[in-house]
């Protein structure tokens, strides 16, 4: 496309295949050759606003381009590409639609090589578009006396699309109180396919004083009455919309700065801008026993970085190898009556069609008695759909393209469809025995596990594992893995030929369980001061269509975290939906455990008017010296009592934006459990070493610990030690990689091991004077010295559970009129003993953080109440967080001179912990409406945060 800026009365934007680039001189136009990117128009709009007067307002369509999608995106979307998008789909929440039309721009189209005259926006829509094109975008002056702005509220910071977009463009005589000159342009995005402009309150304001607050008034008003917000799940409530587009109006009016306006309403007519992030990391380091706790970049950052790094996709194809995916049952509730595979096997290149009767042996992947695993799970609906989503068969075709496409064209007739029971509550409400099952009465401390024998497999020989890698693995991979294995497996042997089974991200969601939600019901009495005397309990935890896994007893574990817990009688339940079988994510239970305890405490001192700070210190255990200070010292460190001062008074001046503040204490109990390999050989004619163990690297840094560990053991240089991928000849019997022990006790079955050859080792040194590292190595090898160590570690090591302490300090920005929100600081103060590695415990802690603020603030699962899919399954409309998403003051302290004497080498772990203290920023914002409600007129009085 071209950009071509004249003196013309209108800007017009080329879209056009133009070959190449045009030099016309700056002072009269500027021109762009090539496929016009939104990169580009974005920078051509900030230099117009600058240079021309006429196009001022071209600045806020560049600020407006700055939130579509991510920088990669924009460097390749065209103008003409994203509005053709809509055209085609006139649901689409277009922005770039959106701040064309405000502005009043039109389109020229062109067919056979001739362009038609000027098309409105609107028109657009509605043409018959074959054979072609968006030749130019028109783009009109505007003088001193119109006034644009756009707006665009979404999930999170950036790359997502908008709950509500709006656009505004009034031309105004700001001495004549607001007068509006002409009718306006009120357009709105999101509210339903057919709604664009608010034509009746457009035509209510044109000629009438918009200052005036009963004009102002009357205009909300109306428009309120003429917007119908549709309701299509997984998108947001129709209420909540609505409310949304009335608000940007008058953010958009205070946003003219009328006259008079007062002092404290100013704000409300800005969006938040947020800085570029800063961050600060604190921490002690011993370089007596470097290259341990020596601060240094995980081994593998550069690869990982660089593109380097290999993963399961990078793997080069084998001979005859072909590619898996699933079919899925599209409801939740019913009986498979018959598979049709026909439709997808004609199809050139699919191979095979694999379901429940072609299984040779027992139809399930459950390995029983593994991590909480109790019942057998189908790895094939046989008939009995338990989830929408769950597999029924298996496509094999030549390419994985092809096996997803076919994998929709497997037919299948239901019956006996029912509704199905995903909402919680409502079973909990109904008192259904049948999916409701005790898991721990208040009394009873938690069971061991059950283990029991595992039937006999005849592929169990031919099976060998590799594991450089994974790209992230939080808690599902322990168990859930083995439904894509298994199904691997069986398409391996029934064709006798290698599969790949990559599933898509489609797929991956609807078939794969989440993390259990969470239901508390509580009563709790309290002293004057805020110190509980009792509190009854009840966890009702969602375990999805299957009993496994269950959390429950953990999750009343983590409540006590540092707290006086004698008094409490709390009871837990599983409740069973008919969802996907729900499972371990980072931090399970102990997230639930002390995001609910907290927010009791925060529900306490609302009631009996306390600091929330002095509620927590009055019930913590009575000999815990260690937390106190922890608190005192952070309270210090991060300025509470200022900052907390600042915040009350700021709020005092601002009606439309609210600071909160929050502090969450924790204490996680560490237990030693498992069993993790070790193997350390060392090579005699260059004194290298290398180590391979049990556990899996999925970016938690466990290589750089071990070897960390092996070096400072052994005392040679970090250089001379290589990590190599976990296998099952080296550790055939290794226990999950999760709990984050397993990093700890890697390293410490590897220390063993070197411990063992530095013995065995020692009579080589006979007859050497101060020999190095490599004379000595050749010497044992010259004995005829094994110079292979292997160790398992378990909970019989010189290991003992210990508590990790934690403490953090949240603050947050609210915009009230949109919701946005900003973190505006964190403080994070951890007990990692004497780390093993400080840089990768810093990374696990922000890490771990900011995944809970996925958890608390954006991440969803919706559902269809009708047949129970998944909804949210997919990048469109599932947000984690976003790089604009992370605090933006993130300041991480690790705790000094604090030896862990039961951990490995005095450390403690990290890796999942610091989640657990993300719920302080629900409360800082909890804090911050609290503020607004009493701005409102609303009692101080506790308000529960609903979604």
């Amino acid at each position: 496309g071209v950009y071509r800026i004249t003196d013309e009365p209108e800007v017009y934007i080329d879209v056009g295949d133009v070959a190449e680039l045009k030099s016309v001189s700056t002072e009269t136009a500027l021109t762009l050759g090539g496929n016009t990117t939104l990169t580009e128009a974005m920078n051509l709009f900030y230099s117009l606003a600058e240079e021309r007067p006429s196009y001022k307002y071209t600045k806020f369509l560049a600020d407006h381009i700055d939130l579509i999608a991510n920088v990669p995106v924009r460097n390749v979307t065209t103008i003409a590409g994203n509005l053709a998008m809509k055209h085609e789909h006139n649901e689409f929440p277009s922005d770039m639609y959106l701040m064309l039309e405000a502005a009043g721009a039109t389109l020229n189209i062109a067919e056979n090589g001739k362009i038609l005259e000027n098309v409105s926006m609107t028109a657009f829509l509605d043409m018959e578009m074959k054979h072609k094109i968006i030749h130019r975008i028109n783009l009109p002056k505007l003088d001193e006396n119109h006034y644009l702005t756009t707006f665009k509220i979404m999930p999170r910071a950036q790359n997502a699309h908008a709950y509500v977009n709006a656009g505004f463009l009034f031309k105004i005589s700001m001495n004549e109180s607001g007068k509006v000159l002409e009718k306006p342009r009120i357009v709105y995005g999101g509210i339903n396919p057919q709604f664009i402009h608010a034509s009746n309150t457009e035509s209510y304001v044109n000629g009438k004083n918009l200052f005036d607050r009963k004009v102002l008034r009357t205009a909300l008003k109306i428009l309120d009455r003429e917007l119908y917000p549709d309701h299509v799940l997984p998108d947001a409530s129709p209420a909540y919309r609505k409310g949304l587009a009335e608000a940007l109006f008058y953010k958009f009016v205070l946003g003219l700065s009328p006259p008079d306006l007062p002092g404290n309403l100013v704000s409300g007519g800005k969006l938040l801008e947020r800085p570029i992030s800063t961050g600060k990391q604190d921490f002690e380091t011993n370089e007596s026993v470097w290259p341990l706790n020596k601060p240094l970049p995980k081994l593998e950052a550069v690869a990982q970085c660089s593109g380097e790094a290999q993963y399961v996709n990078d793997i080069p194809k084998m001979p005859g190898e072909v590619y898996a995916a699933f079919s899925l049952t599209t409801v939740a509730q019913g009986y498979i009556g018959n598979i049709n595979p026909s439709r997808a096997l004609e199809m050139p290149g699919v191979v095979a069609f694999l379901s429940a009767k072609d299984i040779p042996g027992e139809n399930s992947f459950i390995p029983l008695g593994l991590i909480s695993l109790f019942e057998d799970e189908e790895l094939f609906c046989s008939g009995d759909i338990k989830y929408a989503g769950q597999p029924l068969g298996l496509v094999l075709a030549e390419s994985q393209a092809l096996a997803h496409k076919a994998a929709l064209k497997v037919q299948v007739e239901y019956s006996n469809v029912k509704k199905p029971n995903i909402d919680m509550r409502e079973i909990i409400a109904s008192g259904d025995k049948t999916r409701i099952r005790t898991e721990r009465e208040p009394e009873n401390e938690s069971q061991g596990l059950c283990i029991t024998t595992y039937a006999d497999l005849n592929m169990l020989d031919h099976i060998n594992i590799n594991v450089r890698r994974l790209g992230g693995g939080y808690g599902a991979k322990i168990s859930r893995s083995a439904m894509i294995s298994t199904a691997c497996a069986l398409g391996a042997h029934i064709l006798q030929r290698p599969v790949r089974f990559v599933m898509n991200l489609e797929t991956n969601m609807a078939v794969v369980g989440k993390r259990y939600s969470a239901a508390f019901d509580y009563e709790v009495g309290t002293d004057d001061d805020g110190k509980i005397k009792y509190m009854k309990t009840n966890v009702y935890e969602n375990s999805g269509c299957h009993w496994n896994e269950p959390v429950s007893s953990s999750t009343i574990e983590h409540m006590k975290s540092c707290y006086d817990s004698r008094t409490w009688a709390v009871a837990g339940f599983s409740v069973r939906t008919d969802t996907a079988s729900n499972t371990y994510c980072r931090a399970p239970s102990s997230t639930e455990g002390v995001g609910f305890i907290e927010n009791v405490m925060e529900h306490i001192a609302k009631v009996v008017q306390k600091d929330p700070i002095e509620v927590r210190i009055k019930n913590l255990k009575q000999d815990d010296s260690t937390m106190r200070n922890m608190i005192k010292d952070l309270k210090v460190s991060a300025e509470y009592e200022e900052r907390k001062h600042n915040i009350d008074e700021f709020n005092k001046k601002q009606r439309w934006r609210k600071r909160g503040i929050a502090l969450v204490p924790m204490i996680y109990p560490f237990p030693m459990w498992g069993n993790y390999s070790a193997i350390v050989s060392i090579y005699a004619q260059d004194g290298t070493v290398a180590v391979a163990h049990g556990g899996v690297e999925m970016g938690q840094g466990i290589n750089t610990k071990v070897a960390q560990v092996v070096a400072h053991t052994l005392n040679i240089p970090l250089e001379l030690v290589s990590v190599k991928p976990s296998n099952n000849v080296t550790a055939p019997n290794g226990m999950a990689s999760g709990g984050s022990i397993t990093s700890e006790a890697c390293a410490y079955a590897a220390m063993i091991c070197c411990k063992e050859l530095l013995e065995r080792m020692e009579p080589a040194k006979e007859g050497l004077k101060n020999p190095t590292w490599q004379h000595w190595t050749l010497a044992a090898y010259q004995q005829n010295i094994d110079m292979c160590a292997t160790h398992m570690f378990t909970s019989k090591d010189d290991v003992k559970p210990y508590d990790i302490y934690g403490v953090t300090i949240g603050e947050v920005e609210v915009d009230l009129l949109t919701g946005q929100h900003q973190i505006l600081r964190v403080d994070i103060l951890e007990d990692a003993g004497e780390s093993l590695s400080p840089e990768v415990d810093v990374g696990q802690i922000e890490g771990a953080f900011v995944m809970g603020l996925g958890y608390w603030l954006m991440e969803y699962l919706t559902f269809s109440p009708e047949t129970g899919e998944l909804l949210t399954n997919r990048t469109w409309n599932y947000k984690p967080p976003g790089v604009k998403d992370i605090p933006i003051d993130f300041r991480v302290h690790l705790r000094k001179k604090a030896p862990n004497p039961f951990g490995v080498l005095r450390s403690k772990a990290t890796g999942e912990p610091p989640l657990c203290m993300s719920c302080v920023i629900l409360f800082a914002l909890r804090n911050a409406l609290h503020a607004a409600r009493q701005d409102a007129g609303k009692p101080d009085e506790w308000c529960p945060m609903s979604k």
